[in-house]
């Protein structure tokens, strides 16, 4: 995802660092839809 999508839905989505990844809060603890940053 590109930064500019991300920071549209940071309202649903959290940061895991675990999984390096934006979690969406609702659901995902251990398992959940997940979103990662296209640049690395």
């Amino acid at each position: 995802m590109s930064p500019r999508i991300l920071a549209i839905l940071r309202p649903l989505f959290r940061y895991s660092p675990g999984r390096d990844a934006y979690v969406l809060r609702a659901v995902g603890r251990s398992v959940g839809p997940v979103l990662t940053p296209k640049s690395r």
